[in-house]
């Protein structure tokens, strides 16, 4: 978020407030009288510094402040004496016992007593004009009327503005930053510099104990930002007569004009340290490099001070919230006394406002527009209320928060006095076998909402409501619930999740008319991190642990791009609350919850590699086609595309709402597609059965899109598993046997990364790496092989032909990252192809004690008999099966081997068996 703001200096000063004469004497400016140097604008208000802004100014102020504590003490010492004085005169009082004397007997101890009371309303009343020092900030277009036009650069044109409709920032500092000012001036009096910059002001801020706990949640290398703080210090460093005035640089008032304008801009009352800091950056380009040395940008310190002002504003609402329920009864009943037991109502229940009213709930984020939305609706004659969402929206959360506002009383005048008493409708028809008994219990809980009058009923999951009843009508309670509705008789508040909503209610018109939806969207990324921001008060004091900003944002950004089938915040929530476990239990000191924490939580739920790269993982990465290579012989050109793309997706050095990669294969039966993406499996995505296999023979009917995506209300193979398992590769296996449709299908998954299932939902499939298999154009490509050309010049030809618009239509290739063409296997590749197999079945042989061993001789006679140009190297599979594991089967069925012997393979199929020697 860019500040709107430009700035102004006297032209004569330069902003400074002084001038320098040849001789090096430093005066007074004789135009703005260091009052009025730099001016700024923000939104059509003019703003200025009053304050002075220099040493002797600072001096002052801090004098008159030790006068002002000096005289508190006093104040308080004095009180003091008066309670001592008062229990000295109630003693002598006892001794005589007649009270009567203390109002007509004159002592000195009373009238001590009496003066510190009045010494007691004095310092009361210097404590709270102290507390309110600073006046409210308020967005007023107060130079509406003033044209900015050309004249905007004439700073003398603005000077004459009337002081009423200008604005002196200074009022509007809390004490705090105030100091923080001052005591900016004490560091550059201590590094004998002539001009007080930004880099003081931060030196003076870092250590309060606000920002000291806003760089720990950056994670700031203090160290390292101290060399450099050191550094921007040498550059500036200016010895100067101890005679000479010390006053403010022009960046300094920038950083007060800055601070000033992020405080109006966050709708804060007054400007404080945190936003002091933000003014630093902002007017020092030198200091936000050194924070981005860090990988601390702008936006990051921003949001860091959004949430330490949260935090704030959240004790304080919550202490005034507590303050105010303190007034609430602790029973049923209401100020008039006219309210009634509610037995059967509480059976089934809970009472929002009671368990508020003890503090059970935090307070609820982000969701002011619904609540507000809700209690519209209650105030009117017949208004009941349906808040609609997913799961884990924050419905259950929305109810906590409007019980909050009705133990303080926060809400319309008709709900005031009332309480908020949730059902789980699984608790009505519990228990209710009976023909007829559960619409007794329903009529026996209404008749105690009304006979008590003054509750609003919270009916969670309402839709479950609309199917139960004892007679097997579908709305049985759901009628007897509106027909009291629509007579104003009780009101309600039902949740359900859309879908339910879809299923059970949006077609039952009599039963919704009684309502008013509300809508309960899942909360944006933005808004789910402050969720978060406020709920951390509560886990960092349960578990005692500390959250970075990271660590925040990682559980946001990272649950909502992994975890599909849950919503915001809910499932953000949960990563949190099990990133604070396990930094409870792991770390030993610090327990602070950094992102590589949550990253670690996420890649136990998820299988995705999220953690930094280490340097192992590095160094496979680098050489991933080698390690690929050990399970795929040739295809050069393919394994290198491979290889590119998970690299990039490792650093996410890519678009993210797209998939991973999306690969078609080109080339005849048996050359190693479908192994290439085992082995892609295995070596990224953790496991080789981490793969979604759809065999495309399978859908080669347009009706088979519901197989695919789901039907109404249904789930589809690839949606759903997808859904599910969404770090994964999707192989679509034989891809020019489906039909077009459901080819067009894809055509939004390759290009957007997401596809709508059979029941509404969107599966994100922006972290799967698509690969499509297909045998088109095998022909074409053995011909092109046979006349030595390579995989690319056969790439190039394939594409410039027609030859696959047979099978894909041209925007559906165009779809694909990368067309790789696998070719025919050589001899040399099949004999690598051979020993492979051969190692395989040795690593199956050696859990039995039993080794394996061969010659050259007979991987080249093996390669000889499984050698088919047309299937590629299945045929090699088939035949060492039906030689040489069969072979070794009946040795071992007649016990002519066991353990510790060697089977040595031979040409000519030839299998041996070398005993081993006898211990």
């Amino acid at each position: 978020m860019e500040l709107n703001i430009s700035f102004l200096k006297c032209q004569q000063c330069q902003g400074f407030g002084y001038v320098l004469k040849l001789n090096g004497e430093q005066v007074l400016c004789s135009v703005c009288k260091a009052e009025f140097s730099t001016i700024g604008f923000v939104q059509n208000d003019l703003i200025y510094w009053l304050e002075p802004l220099n040493t002797t100014a600072v001096w002052e102020r801090k004098l008159k402040r030790y006068v002002d504590k000096t005289i508190n003490f006093t104040l308080i010492l004095f009180g003091v004496g008066g309670i001592i004085s008062l229990i000295i005169e109630l003693q002598l009082v006892s001794l005589m016992d007649d009270w009567l004397y203390i109002f007509i007997h004159k002592s000195t101890n009373l009238l001590i007593f009496w003066l510190s009371l009045l010494t007691d309303l004095l310092l009361y009343y210097r404590i709270e004009q102290n507390d309110h020092l600073a006046k409210p900030i308020k967005v007023d277009n107060k130079l509406r009327h003033y044209a900015i036009n050309g004249d905007v650069a004439d700073w003398a044109y603005w000077r004459t503005v009337p002081k009423h409709l200008k604005v002196n920032v200074a009022q509007h500092f809390n004490l705090t930053a105030l100091l923080s000012v001052d005591n900016a001036f004490m560091v550059a009096k201590r590094q004998k510099h002539h001009a007080v910059q930004p880099i003081h002001l931060l030196l003076s801020l870092e250590e309060l104990p606000q920002i000291k706990e806003l760089f720990y949640r950056l994670e700031i290398n203090h160290t390292r930002l101290q060399e450099i703080f050191n550094h921007v210090l040498q550059h500036c460093k200016n010895e100067i007569d101890k005679a000479k005035q010390l006053t403010a640089a022009v960046s300094f008032y920038e950083v007060l004009f800055y601070a000033y304008a992020e405080a109006r801009a966050q709708n804060r009352l007054a400007v404080g340290v945190v936003e002091l800091l933000m003014g630093c950056l902002q007017a020092d380009k030198t200091l936000q490099e050194a924070f981005f040395e860090q990988k601390v940008d702008l936006n990051y310190v921003r949001n860091l001070v959004h949430w330490s002002n949260l935090k704030q504003d959240m004790l304080q609402h919550e202490q005034l919230r507590r303050h105010l329920a303190s007034g609430k009864p602790n029973t049923v009943m209401n100020r008039a006394m006219t309210a009634r037991p509610t037995r059967h109502l509480d059976a089934v229940s809970q009472d929002f406002t009671l368990m508020a009213k003890h503090n059970a709930f935090t307070p609820v984020v982000g969701r002011n527009k619904e609540i507000e939305a809700a209690f519209r609706v209650l105030q009117e004659g017949y208004g009941s209320v349906l808040l609609v969402g997913e799961s884990g929206s924050g419905k259950s959360s929305l109810l906590q928060g409007i019980a909050n506002l009705m133990t303080a009383e926060n809400v319309p005048a008709s709900l005031q006095d009332k309480r908020l008493v949730v059902t789980e409708p699984g608790a009505v028809i519990a228990g209710a076998g009976n023909i007829g008994a559960l619409e007794e219990r329903m009529q026996l809980i209404i008749r105690d909402i009304i006979q008590a009058g003054n509750i609003i009923w919270a009916i969670e999951d309402i839709h479950t409501l609309l199917g139960a009843g004892s007679t097997g009508s579908s709305i049985d309670l759901g009628k007897i619930l509106m027909n009291y509705i629509s007579q104003g008789y009780i009101k309600v508040i039902g949740t359900t999740t859309t879908p339910e909503f879809q299923k059970y209610i949006e077609n039952q018109e009599t039963f919704l008319r009684r309502f008013q939806i509300v809508r309960i969207p899942e909360l944006a990324t933005e808004a789910a991190i402050r969720v978060l921001e406020a709920r951390s008060l509560y886990i960092e004091s349960r578990y005692q642990v500390f959250f970075t900003y990271n660590a925040i944002e990682a559980c946001v950004l990272l649950s909502e791009r992994f975890i599909q089938d849950r919503h915001l915040p809910a499932k953000a929530l949960d990563i949190m609350e099990e990133a604070a476990v396990y930094a409870k239990e792991h770390l030993d000191t610090a327990k602070q919850v950094t992102r590589r924490i949550v990253e670690v939580v996420m890649s136990e739920k998820t299988n995705v590699a999220l953690t930094a790269v280490t340097h192992d993982e590095a160094k496979k990465l680098l050489s991933l086609e080698a390690e690929l290579h050990k399970r795929v012989i040739g295809q050069v050109e393919a394994i290198s595309a491979i290889g590119r793309a998970l690299r990039r997706a490792r650093q996410d050095i890519r678009d993210t709402s797209r998939p991973i990669a999306s690969l078609l294969f080109l080339g005849p039966t048996g050359v190693g597609k479908t192994e290439t993406a085992k082995a892609i499996a295995a070596v990224y995505f953790g496991n080789e059965h981490n793969m979604i296999r759809l065999d495309m023979s399978e859908y080669q009917t347009p009706d088979s899109i519901s197989k695919l995506i789901g039907g109404t209300g249904s789930t589809g193979q690839l949606t759903e598993a997808v859904r599910r398992t969404p770090f994964s590769i999707v192989l679509l296996d034989e891809l020019e046997k489906a039909h077009g449709d459901i080819l067009n299908v894809f055509l939004q998954v390759l290009d957007d990364g997401r596809l709508s299932d059979g029941t509404g939902r969107t599966i994100n499939f922006s972290n799967t790496m698509i690969i499509a298999t297909s045998n088109a154009g095998t022909s074409f490509i053995q011909q092109q092989y046979q006349q030595q050309r390579t995989s690319l010049q056969i790439k190039e030809d394939i594409m410039r032909s027609d030859l696959l618009n047979k099978f894909f239509r041209p925007e559906f290739l165009n779809r694909f990252d990368h067309v790789a063409v696998f070719t025919p296997l050589a001899p040399d590749e099949l004999q690598s192809i051979a020993e492979l197999l051969l190692n395989k079945l040795a690593k199956q042989l050696s859990e039995r004690g039993i080794s394996l061993r061969w010659t050259t001789a007979a991987v080249v006679d093996l390669v000889k008999h499984g050698y088919d140009p047309v299937f590629g190297a299945r045929p090699l599979r088939r035949y060492i099966q039906d030689t040489v594991e069969d072979a070794i089967a009946k040795l071992l069925l007649s016990e002519q081997l066991a353990r510790r012997d060697v089977v040595e393979l031979q040409a000519n199929g030839a299998v041996s068996v070398i005993k081993a020697k006898p211990l």
